[in-house]
């Protein structure tokens, strides 16, 4: 089974990018990110494997990293088989410093990481729809283009799921910085 730690939104932030993901549905574009639980999110990493004590030093490592603010900026895309298009955070030195220290807590935790999400090759963004062909993915960026970029806002609390692009389920999520 593999396993996601994510940063989700605030409320405002949360919204506006759920107000795409429906443009994207009610145009019948993609219901990718409305099928399943998801949260709008920047993922922090992703594995096969975690040792049993994670959610507890999940939760400690929460309490020690600040609330992170962030402007989604941008549209992008993943050119994979299944196309992924999403919003890009403008890259900051707080959010590729955060990333790296998670994965230092995380290497001691997590077996086989995958490789997109490490330092160095990991390229934050928050999905809006994923296994597009190309015909939808020009549709989606039609749609995604009238979106109110910059989105600001800010990641206060960090999430674990398992299962992740099969079935997913949140099994935990801690707000950052609380004691």
């Amino acid at each position: 089974m593999s396993y996601a730690v994510e940063l989700y939104f605030d409320k405002a932030a949360e919204n506006t990018v759920r107000s795409v993901w429906k443009a994207l549905a009610d145009a019948g574009v993609s219901t990718s990110m409305l099928d399943g639980i998801s949260r709008p999110h920047i993922t922090l990493g992703v594995c096969d494997e975690l040792g049993a004590s994670f959610k507890d030093e999940l939760a400690l490592f929460s309490r020690g990293i600040k609330p992170l603010a962030f402007n989604l900026s941008f549209i992008g895309s993943f050119n994979t088989i299944g196309g992924v298009m999403f919003f890009g955070p403008t890259p900051t030195d707080a959010l590729f410093r955060l990333h790296a220290d998670f994965h230092v807590f995380f290497k001691k935790h997590a077996c086989r990481r995958w490789k997109h999400y490490l330092p160095e090759q990991w390229v934050p963004h928050c999905t809006l729809a994923f296994s597009l062909s190309s015909e939808q993915l020009q549709r989606a960026f039609s749609i995604a283009v009238d979106a109110p970029l910059p989105i600001t806002g800010s990641c206060a609390e960090i999430g674990l799921l398992s299962g992740v692009g099969v079935a997913e389920k949140e099994l935990v999520s801690y707000k950052m910085g609380a004691q």
